[in-house]
């Protein structure tokens, strides 16, 4: 199948090097082309614009930071708008605004081009392992006729329902997420101002009924200091808000939400939006005067 890709960053190469492992053919453009460098590397063609990459493409597949980035890829000068062909498709991956996608989609339905929403979860390291999850929302027409690229995207695909479904399943579960890592970061401080190493109290959690990914997968990158770089707190702080305005649309009762926003937006200020997606635990960290470090 011919791809065209455009965003490859953290999430987006590791996609792109599996396509490539699978023996697709894949063009790609990023606003930074030395992003490209390593997929180019690996087989990948570069496309002088989102325009040109979905001229050569069956599927035209974004994953970008956020809405403004995909309308701007969409219908900007040079956009998948321009290129893209009469009974093709663009799947975004991107984490965005439902309604503009929605948008966008009538734009691209006047080309003759499907569109379908396919929110990716699952993790960047899971995602160079070849482990990747699909919220998908798309019409049952376009999603039976797209699984095929959906299943080379991904390895698990949820068709959540019509367009707009896959981001209200999405953004459901990064809420949780976020949530999950700052309660995680609080037990932290419990249990290390208790007088615990704080690397026993994570191998504790993870035996125990608390036991989670967030445990598992992000308590290793808060111990050693990292926080856990592959994800930016400003595109965390970027879901949170878009989460939040769509619980406030359907008229959510938050309690725990709402909370887990200050805590994310309190990092955000004191680290940069570059900062990684974990140092909401460095909040913890600082306010208490502590450092989740091991002891031994």
């Amino acid at each position: 199948m011919r791809f065209g890709f455009i965003g490859i960053g953290n999430l987006g190469e590791p996609v792109v090097h599996n396509l490539l492992a699978a023996g697709h053919a894949v063009a790609v453009n990023d606003t930074a082309p030395e992003r490209a460098e390593r997929a180019i590397a690996k087989g990948a063609v570069w496309a002088e614009s989102p325009a040109a990459a979905a001229a050569a493409s069956e599927v035209t597949v974004t994953a970008l930071p956020g809405p403004p980035q995909v309308a701007a890829v969409v219908e900007g000068p040079g956009g998948i708008a321009e290129g893209i062909a009469r009974g093709s498709a663009w799947i975004d991956m991107s984490t965005t605004d439902r309604e503009q996608t929605r948008g966008l989609a009538a734009v691209l339905a006047e080309k003759g081009a499907a569109t379908v929403e396919a929110g990716c979860t699952g993790g960047v390291d899971a995602a160079w392992e070849g482990h990747v999850t699909l919220y998908v929302g798309a019409s049952d027409k376009d999603f039976v006729r797209w699984k095929p690229a959906l299943d080379a995207l991904a390895d698990q695909v949820f068709h959540m329902g019509p367009l707009g479904s896959g981001m209200v399943m999405k953004l459901v579960t990064n809420l949780l997420s976020f949530t999950m890592q700052c309660a995680f970061a609080e037990a932290l401080s419990l249990g290390t101002l208790g007088g615990l190493d704080p690397a026993r109290v994570v191998e504790g959690i993870k035996a125990s009924y608390a036991r989670s990914f967030v445990a598992e997968t992000d308590g290793p990158k808060i111990l050693d200091g990292s926080y856990d770089p592959t994800f930016a707190i400003g595109l965390v702080a970027k879901d949170a808000g878009l989460g939040l305005a769509m619980a406030r649309e359907f008229g959510v009762p938050l309690r725990l939400f709402p909370v887990m926003q200050e805590i994310v937006e309190q990092a955000r200020t004191a680290y940069g939006d570059g900062a990684g997606n974990l140092v909401t635990a460095r909040v913890y960290e600082d306010a208490a005067k502590i450092a989740f470090r091991p002891k031994g």
